[in-house]
């Protein structure tokens, strides 16, 4: 699964309060700004974060 908060690279553990409102703003701005187009842009991004060289 993918989403707008982890092709931006807030994935991961959310050790800092920082990690976590960025998550959150992330996941709350796609919430608000849904559509489909969205959604292909995410996936089409997610091909990207996985060759990523801090991709794990």
């Amino acid at each position: 699964m993918t989403g707008l908060a982890q092709v931006r690279g807030h994935r991961g553990s959310t050790d800092h309060h920082q990690d976590l409102i960025d998550r959150l703003q992330s996941d709350l701005e796609y919430v608000s700004d849904w559509s489909v187009w969205r959604d292909l842009r995410i996936i089409v991004a997610t091909l990207g974060v996985l060759v990523h060289h801090k991709a794990y």
